[in-house]
């Protein structure tokens, strides 16, 4: 980690995705998301963030308040500048807006230093909103934002309001933050890389793919002036926010669907298509390993072994598992999207993609999964049956580099890392160390994003 060898295309160094994102709904006010179970709570101003990477032309798109015409009335000088420079400081406009609007944790966060380095903050507190199963993410009003702080409204605009959707900002009051998985409230800078890949990855498929899927469009990348660590205060790197576009989630719980509905046939659509191009929403978390070994037959459902079942339902799953005497890894859905969907023609909208994987080739049933099944299971998808997907080789992602197990661009982690992630920590330690700009970082991150979506255009 000491040097950084990019071989990275001179044509590729200003690369930037195409504008095409998903124009709606776009919620203003927090009752419009008709979240029935969610508290309000406290969060603090963290001082020393900076915006790694930005969306200015949604940001301005979704929020009236960043239109030229209103940025001029807040800022004069802009009246006065042209061409590149004018863009140039309207853009830094708007990332400050967004360091200002975004980077509160929660005061349960603040208060302790056990899975992060000493949180900066100022005296700045606002209100924000944490609708049930947002663990590490909330809500912010930008009207609560500027009645909390005495911000000036632009004249004639007093009650305009807009929401803002931030992952990473610490845990609900009276959770204790843990190392485990998600756990400790925060985003890694290299896990925020690496959902941003992903949707603009899943949202070019979905734009090649003529279909009417859709992904929640990502605002921003902010890097946090703190880092995680665990139990021996072994430095993790940087934490982040990843900002996006605030959604109704489904009013299922977990997102999960009811056997043989149409969300549940819709969520498998979305990951049937994504298959042909080698990407697929499962990996272990959502897996079920079914195995029987001297008639002896266990279940584990993600990293953990299924101990709480009867003899009747351990049955059961041996029989719709079609095992004999070996083992089966059944690959479950993990589709998440928001409220709105139809399953014709199908649409959905998908809103996380950490579980996001690239491949080379599917071997494993596909398992779809449900809420009032027995684990969950609502079936399976076989390789040997005749609609079982492959990636096609006109459009898939190139594997040997999205999958592939090695170094790659002069960042190095050892194995187990797929080249993506490679990638992304590489990135997240190099701008800590501040051997990289945000700058670099971005053209690196784009330039990454074009050796997958060239192909699909």
């Amino acid at each position: 980690m000491d040097t950084i060898d990019l071989e990275l295309p001179p044509q590729l160094a200003g690369f930037t995705p195409p504008g095409n994102f998903s124009r709606g709904p776009v919620f203003s006010r927090f009752e419009e998301l008709d979240h029935a179970n969610f508290h309000t709570e406290t969060a603090v101003f963290t001082t020393g963030a900076e915006v790694i990477l930005a969306d200015h032309a949604l940001l301005q798109h979704d929020f009236p308040c960043l239109s030229d015409e209103r940025l001029e009335m807040r800022h004069p000088e802009l009246k006065v500048l042209e061409g590149e420079v004018r863009k140039m400081v309207i853009r830094q406009r708007i990332e400050e807006w967004l360091l200002r609007q975004c980077c509160f944790v929660s005061e349960n966060q603040a208060s302790q230093a056990r899975v992060n380095t000493k949180i900066p903050v100022s005296g700045e507190q606002v209100p924000v909103y944490r609708p049930l199963l947002y663990g590490r993410a909330t809500i912010i009003s930008l009207k609560h934002n500027r009645d909390a702080l005495g911000w000036p409204a632009d004249p004639g605009f007093e009650d305009e309001d807009g929401l803002l959707d931030v992952k990473g900002t610490g845990l609900a009051p009276g959770i204790e933050p843990r190392y485990y998985n998600h756990g400790n409230g925060l985003l890694s800078l290299e896990e925020a890389f690496r959902e941003y890949l992903n949707q603009q990855l899943t949202q070019a498929i979905f734009r090649h793919s003529t279909s009417k899927f859709e992904t929640l469009p990502t605002y921003a990348v902010i890097r946090l002036p703190f880092d995680l660590q665990v139990v021996d205060e072994t430095n993790m790197g940087p934490a982040a926010l990843l900002v996006r576009r605030a959604h109704q989630r489904p009013l299922n719980p977990g997102g999960l669907p009811v056997y043989q509905t149409d969300m549940q046939l819709v969520q498998l659509e979305a990951e049937l298509l994504l298959r042909h191009y080698g990407v697929t929403s499962c990996n272990y978390v959502t897996g079920v390993k079914v195995s029987k070994h001297d008639g002896v037959f266990q279940v584990r459902y993600g990293e953990h072994e299924v101990r709480h079942l009867n003899e009747d339902q351990m049955k059961n799953l041996e029989e719709v598992s079609q095992i004999k005497d070996k083992s089966l890894y059944f690959e479950g859905v993990n589709i998440q999207h928001t409220r709105d969907f139809t399953l014709n023609p199908p649409h959905l909208t998908i809103i996380d993609f950490g579980s996001f994987e690239v491949r080379d080739r599917f071997t494993d049933p596909i398992l779809s999964l449900v809420s009032d099944r027995l684990l969950h299971w609502g079936g399976s998808i076989w390789p040997h049956f005749p609609n079982y997907p492959q990636p096609v080789d006109s459009i898939r992602v190139p594997f040997d580099i999205w999958g592939d197990n090695t170094h790659f661009w002069g960042f190095e982690v050892g194995l187990k890392k797929s080249k993506q992630s490679t990638l992304c920590y590489g990135l997240a330690r190099h701008l800590q160390n501040g051997t990289l700009t945000r700058l670099d970082a971005a053209n690196i991150l784009h330039a990454f994003l074009s050796t997958a979506t060239g192909r699909i255009g």
